[in-house]
């Protein structure tokens, strides 16, 4: 693959204590990636939230998103690539038949507790094409504890678009450690990815 487009949209949904969670600033964006290093993205519409104290006056959240000309998806296969294999310990959970497709689900854990970035989880593979269809990850530990107090949940999803499996939604859930502007202690980030692909050759 060569070329790359695909349309993001992210939506934060916070979650204060004792408060209904809502929604804040949700923006699509319009992203183009090209080997070996070229991308550029088009900011196709960003909503602003209104202040609770003025509801005609709307609030920046504050957030931007940027994107990275690589395109490959470490977030989802970074267990299972070959320099991973020696900190992952792995064992098959179930197998079932969905349509015409063996799927398995292989959970993997870290072989060391000290990394408290090494994360545990659950993919489920989709045997037709050998591909991580979707993932589950947890942290017994936070990552990052100055900044998070830890991720409740983080789910990892491809769809396949023109042949190619590729990146289709992001869901994670963490509660941070300090107040954000204009977001609260408790987060919830779902950035839903509808892609399209183009390959060349050369």
């Amino acid at each position: 693959m060569t070329d790359q487009s695909f349309t993001a949209t992210l939506r934060v949904v916070r979650a204060p204590r004792r408060r209904s969670p809502r929604h804040s600033s949700p923006s699509v964006t319009r992203v183009f990636k090209k080997r070996p290093d070229k991308v550029r993205w088009v900011l196709l519409r960003q909503w602003t939230q209104k202040s609770e104290k003025n509801k005609k006056k709307k609030v920046d959240a504050g957030i931007t998103v940027s994107f990275r000309p690589n395109m490959s998806e470490e977030i989802v296969n970074f267990a299972f690539r070959p320099e991973g294999r020696r900190s992952f310990k792995y064992h098959i959970v179930g197998r079932q038949i969905v349509g015409n497709h063996l799927i398995y689900r292989i959970a993997f854990e870290p072989r060391s507790p000290l990394d408290p970035t090494e994360p545990s989880g659950l993919v489920w593979v989709d045997t037709n094409d050998f591909v991580i269809v979707r993932q589950e990850v947890s942290f017994d530990r936070s990552p990052v504890p100055l900044f998070l107090k830890g991720v409740d949940r983080m789910v990892i999803e491809r769809q396949k678009a023109d042949g190619y499996w590729v990146l289709g939604r992001v869901l994670m859930r963490a509660s941070t450690t300090i107040s954000l502007p204009k977001i609260e202690q408790h987060l919830r980030h779902e950035a839903c990815c509808s892609s399209s692909t183009r390959s060349t050759t050369a």
